[in-house]
């Protein structure tokens, strides 16, 4: 029993994203920088959960060293702006690599 038990626990291990102190790695950028989701949120307060509110988070990465700011436009896969600290980067942004379309994805889902 303990073998299996053993087993199965690095088989989890193998099969959930690598956690660091910057949140959970999700590959690298088209600009070859290793890109981590630190989370979504939905200011929405009281508002019933079938409110467009809860349908596009506030989501937030890093990249290199840039810590991003980004609110989604879920339905269209699309960052609507982008903010790395205080100063907007980017509007209507198309993801360009598949760790920030990942993140997109989680973002979005994590709500829902």
């Amino acid at each position: 029993m303990k073998k299996s038990l053993i087993v199965g626990a690095g088989l989890l291990a193998l099969a959930t994203p690598a956690i660091a102190q910057d949140g959970v790695y999700m590959g690298k950028a088209s600009t070859g920088e290793a890109v981590y989701y630190m989370g979504a949120t939905a200011q929405c307060g009281d508002l019933p959960r079938t409110d467009q509110c809860w349908k596009n988070p506030t989501i937030s990465y890093k990249i290199g060293a840039d810590y991003v700011t980004a609110i989604p436009d879920c339905r269209r896969n699309t960052f609507k702006e982008v903010w790395v600290g205080d100063r907007k980067v980017a509007t209507n942004m198309r993801p360009q690599s598949e760790a920030i379309r990942l993140v997109l994805r989680t973002g979005c889902n994590s709500v829902r």
